[in-house]
């Protein structure tokens, strides 16, 4: 018998289900068999109800990796595979859905007319010290290969920002790269989107939006970067060797199965 973690991604996104009892509950806290989506499932009865007949509707809930009926509707008024109980959107039932951390292999800062930085593997942004404006880049390497083939639903971004120039709440300006790995000289950038503005210690999430998220996977994009015409705002974010999450991307994905 399947189990719910065999159609769940025919399920994503329509929140509850509600499914027809085919087997009695014998006691509270047991299972029964519950027809849903076309399927026959084994499902975790909450333990507040304490009796549930074959043929009674129930409500069905995700909790971690286990589903329960958590609410007992009533008897059927008709078959289950006409029975609806809102317009719910079809759902392809050839979709599987995941999600992905997307980690630099590399994080650093380059130095314009100077070159990489070797003191540090944070990303710089602006000119405090006038020897030259800093971009700090991450490069993700074959790593984007996993999701060969998927679609990208959303991609984040996730910053933190560490100590360095004034106090006050600054926003980096983040920029799409080219290379997938350090090239010997600058990064080749393109495009911009305005990250959220952080104090020093704080941490944010930026949507970088489906086309950056896809161009990441297709190889279009090999790394993002952090990247100011100007001197102002000088900032420093933190990459792969300040923080576990520096600069990585969670990428939900769908692919056709």
């Amino acid at each position: 018998m399947p189990d719910f973690a065999d159609i769940a991604p025919r399920l994503r996104g329509l929140g509850a289900v509600v499914g027809l009892a085919r087997t009695a509950l014998g006691g509270p806290g047991g299972t029964v068999t519950v027809d849903v989506g076309g399927e026959q499932v084994t499902v975790q009865v909450a333990r507040n109800i304490t009796t549930l007949a074959a043929g009674d509707l129930v409500s069905l809930v995700r909790h971690g990796s286990t589903w329960y009926a958590v609410a007992q509707l009533g008897t059927a008024p008709v078959d289950l595979d006409t029975y609806s109980t809102d317009a719910a959107p079809t759902v392809r039932p050839d979709w599987v859905t995941g999600q992905y951390v997307l980690r630099p292999v590399d994080t650093g800062t380059y130095r314009d007319g100077v070159g990489w930085r070797t003191d540090t593997t944070d990303l710089f942004q602006g000119d405090q010290s006038m020897t030259g404006r800093l971009t700090g880049a991450a490069f993700y390497g074959s790593a984007p290969a996993a999701l060969d083939g998927a679609t990208v639903t959303q991609a984040v971004l996730k910053l933190k920002r560490l100590p360095a120039g004034p106090w006050a709440a600054a926003a980096a300006t983040v920029k799409a790269v080219t290379e997938s790995t350090r090239p010997s000289g600058a990064p080749t950038l393109t495009g911009s989107l305005a990250a959220p503005s952080l104090t020093p210690g704080g941490s944010a999430d930026l949507d970088i939006g489906t086309t950056w998220g896809q161009g990441l996977i297709d190889g279009t994009y090999g790394g993002l970067a952090i990247d100011v015409a100007a001197d102002t705002p000088y900032l420093r974010l933190a990459g792969r060797d300040s923080w576990a999450a520096g600069m990585a991307v969670v990428i939900d994905w769908r692919r056709d199965s």
